[in-house]
Parts: C-alpha cells; sequence; structure tokens
C-alpha cells in the first residue's frame, strides 16, 4: 500500500532533499523514501492534530537494531500502519491529498 500523501519537493529544500535520496545506493535509496513517506505521514497527522499511535512510536524506536533491508521492510509496514490508522480516521488517501 503506498501513500498517495504527496511531498512538497519546492518547499525548504525539498529538491536537493530529492537529489540526495536518489543519489544513495539501492537499499539505502529505498529505505530513505520510506523514511520520507513516514515523516510526511506524521506531518499530516500533525496537522490534522492527530498523535502518531504509540504501538508505532514504539515500533519506530526498534528500527536503529535492525539492518539496512530488515529496517526498510518494518519502515514499508510501519507506513502501511499509519496509512490504516488514517483511513480508520476518515483521513485516508482522498482527504490526505
Amino acid at each position: 500500500m503506498a501513500t498517495d500523501i504527496q511531498h512538497d519537493a519546492g518547499s525548504s529544500g525539498g529538491e536537493d532533499r530529492l537529489t540526495r535520496i536518489e543519489s544513495l545506493p539501492e537499499k539505502e535509496r529505498e529505505l530513505a523514501r520510506e523514511s520520507r513517506r513516514f515523516a510526511d505521514l506524521c506531518n499530516y497527522l500533525s496537522q490534522q492534530n492527530v498523535d502518531v499511535p504509540k504501538n508505532i512510536l514504539d515500533d519506530l524506536g526498534q528500527l536503529a537494531r535492525l539492518d539496512v533491508p530488515q529496517r526498510r521492510i518494518r519502515m514499508r509496514t510501519l507506513n502501511e500502519e499509519l496509512m490504516k490508522f488514517l483511513s480508520d480516521l476518515g483521513l485516508g488517501s482522498s482527504s490526505a491529498q
């Protein structure tokens, strides 16, 4: 499940950030993309005055212990969980664009 929230590449160095992400080795690039999606989702939740669920924050804290491929997979799962959370709140993809 991919997020439909679009990153604003034109604001505050967004173009530079995207360029840096795309220049990373493949495994790191995928992790950076998932991390950016997570940040975008968290930013959206903040704009809606909604807290990130505690279980997701707890899981996020465990990521540093994983190697990059496992971290990427777990980040993708956390993004999917956040998207489900948004959907359950009625703030799903059509509202998040």
